[in-house]
């Protein structure tokens, strides 16, 4: 089951920032995200598309890190560990992370307690899955 904000996305669009603190993109036009817990950072992680990559999501620096569990539940890929598992100096300022893919199925677990199921939308087409 399912519940909660549905966010459709076009790979023609600036993509989403996941904030629990902007209601706008201090960088441009992407969509915020911003219906999340506590434990979520006000920065977290961007969801964007290119065509050589397809979807990904990059986290920002964020205290609560963010991983994506496959749809075939055999994997989880670590986008950007919690800051007090990074290894060497938790305080300093974290750069933004290497993009991880996503792919119809998949869950993205922002911070603990935000979880997104990733979803391919009919009308888009197969011409832009991976």
């Amino acid at each position: 089951m399912l519940c909660g904000d549905t966010v459709w996305l076009h790979p023609d669009s600036d993509g989403a920032l996941v904030s629990s603190m902007r209601a706008s993109d201090p960088e441009g036009n992407a969509t915020v995200i911003n219906n999340v817990e506590a434990d979520v950072s006000s920065m977290h992680a961007r969801i964007r598309y290119s065509g050589a990559d397809g979807w990904t999501v990059v986290g920002l620096g964020s205290r609560n890190g963010t991983v994506v569990r496959r749809a075939t539940g055999s994997q989880t890929v670590v986008v950007e560990p919690p800051r007090d598992e990074t290894p060497g100096d938790s305080s300093a300022t974290a750069g933004e992370a290497a993009p991880v893919p996503i792919l119809p199925g998949d869950t993205i677990v922002f911070a603990s307690s935000t979880v997104y199921c990733v979803l391919a939308h009919p009308a888009i087409g197969r011409a832009n899955a991976r």
